[in-house]
């Protein structure tokens, strides 16, 4: 069973609110949404009732970069979405009369990242006309207007966890979208006593329950079916990620590099291999980092290079109990122990940078035929986002460094 938060202040007020503790719905399975690509597409219509609707969903967030994003949004209609950058839930309408957006927007922060499951709703009621943003039953609201009416016009396609013009997606679980041509009593938005899911009525428009656990498709229950563009299926009490990976860095201090990282929730994490490579392609493990197997709290990992080269790359490699294993992004930093000038990254794509030059000097840059391509004074990087793809040769300090433009 789904329970909403676990903070007892919060539980409390609820209380007052409903007299009995929200809890979601007893489903069997639910739908992961990366933030990359993820989407459910609803071709047909769903036009509900412009002056009194409820539009609702649960929604599990799993914090880090990028949490949030579209909700449910039917295009150039309406949006219901958790905004990646402000932390509020919001809601927009298009007024095709002045044919301009209007915002609802809640409070900050009133929607937790914090891995468990939270009911958000908008109602509007047409008298008195008004509009309200609820998160697991309590008013949060922050932006009014005079509760604007819903567009409706036919041909236009419901989204879960997008936009519909690719941008926005979603990252984190979303269940029980249900959209009614009612404007629902505030205790009337949650599941009853006994713990049921939502059922339909003369009223639901829409309703998904993500049961069906696998599969290329998705039931609305009053009607038809969606499909599913890349969402993954998910039990409703599992991780969001084996591993939720942030802030992987390297610090140099005291004849040594200091590499941090954290990781924001674990599934059978046997621990971290640490990587490291002097021109990112041959690697070699300095030593291994133990995990926490299954956690959802937020760890920081540290690991010392004692031995570090003038040029370091760095990766690791996280290893489960059961052998699976995967890749962090790569990192660089340079350990100049001798002052001597180094190019970084090499390869590169766009910029070379030069370590270990502490006045501007005079370059000259020349193709593998000899052929002299650029010159210039610099004493830090150049720029060589133009150069064609292949070898280089850097001439700085009367010296000769080779590098790669990728």
């Amino acid at each position: 069973m789904r329970l909403i938060i676990n903070k007892l202040f919060v539980i409390f007020v609820t209380i007052l609110c409903f007299q009995s503790m929200i809890v979601a719905q007893n489903n069997v399975s639910t739908l992961k949404f990366d933030g990359v690509n993820d989407y459910v597409k609803y071709a047909d219509d769903v036009l509900v009732n412009a002056s009194n609707y409820t539009i609702e969903a649960w929604v599990n967030l799993p914090g880090g970069a990028n949490t949030g994003g579209r909700i449910v949004q039917r295009f150039g209609c309406y949006m219901l979405y958790y905004g990646t950058s402000n932390n509020k839930l919001s809601f927009g309408i298009y007024q095709a009369s002045n044919s301009q957006w209007y915002y609802y927007h809640s409070n900050n922060n009133v929607l937790p990242d914090d891995f468990e499951w939270h009911h958000v709703a908008v109602i509007r009621k047409s008298s008195p006309a008004s509009l309200k943003l609820y998160v697991d039953g309590i008013d949060v609201t922050s932006t009014s207007y005079s509760g604007k009416t819903l567009r409706n016009i036919s041909g236009r396609n419901l989204y879960i966890g997008n936009d519909g013009g690719g941008d926005h997606y979603f990252k984190g679980k979303i269940d029980e979208i249900r959209l009614k041509n009612v404007a629902e009593d505030i205790s009337g938005l949650n599941t009853d006593k006994n713990d049921s899911e939502y059922t339909v009525d003369a009223n639901t428009e829409a309703l998904f329950h993500f049961n069906e656990a696998s599969g290329t498709t998705t039931a609305n229950e009053a009607g038809g079916s969606a499909t599913i563009h890349g969402a993954t299926w998910g039990t409703i009490g599992d991780l969001w990620f084996p591993i939720e990976l942030a802030d992987f860095n390297a610090k140099r201090a005291n004849g040594n590099i200091f590499l941090n990282w954290v990781t924001f929730s674990e599934i059978n994490n046997k621990g971290f291999e640490v990587q490291r490579s002097i021109d990112g392609i041959t690697w070699k493990t300095l030593g291994f980092v133990e995990g926490h197997g299954t956690s959802r709290d937020r760890i920081n990992y540290e690991f010392v290079d004692k031995n570090p080269e003038n040029l370091n790359y760095y990766r690791l490699k996280q290893m489960d109990y059961d052998g699976g294993s995967t890749y962090s992004n790569i990192i660089s930093i340079v350990f100049s122990k001798n002052n001597s000038i180094t190019l970084y990254p090499n390869p590169t794509n766009n910029i070379v940078n030069i370590a270990g030059l502490n006045t501007e000097s005079e370059y000259t840059i020349y193709n593998k035929s000899g052929m002299v391509i650029q010159k210039g004074i610099t004493n830090k990087n150049i720029d060589i986002k133009d150069f064609k793809t292949g070898l280089y040769y850097l001439k700085i300090k009367c010296k000769v460094h080779k590098f790669v433009k990728l």
